[in-house]
C-alpha cells in the first residue's frame, strides 16, 4: 500500500476512534440511566428498550474496535 492510501486509512482510523469515543460516552450514559432506574420500573417496556440499547451500543462499540484493529495493520 502506498503512502497516500495509508494516510487515507489513517484518517479513517481517526474518524473511527472519534466514533468509538462517542459510542463509549453514550453507552456509559445509558448504563447509568439503566442502573438508576427505580425498581418499580425495571419490568417495564421502557426498561427493556434501555437494555436493548445497551446491548446494541456494546455490539457497535466492539465492531468499531475490531475495524480499528484490522486497519492498524495497514498503517504500521
Amino acid at each position: 500500500m502506498n503512502k497516500a492510501r495509508r494516510e487515507q486509512v489513517s484518517k479513517a482510523m481517526d474518524t473511527l476512534n472519534k466514533v468509538k469515543d462517542t459510542l463509549d460516552e453514550v453507552l456509559g450514559d445509558e448504563e447509568d440511566a439503566l442502573d438508576n432506574t427505580p425498581e418499580n420500573l425495571q419490568g417495564t417496556e421502557r426498561y427493556s428498550l434501555m437494555e436493548d440499547a445497551v446491548d446494541s451500543l456494546t455490539d457497535a462499540l466492539q465492531s468499531v474496535g475490531d475495524a480499528i484493529d484490522s486497519l492498524e495493520t495497514l498503517v504500521n
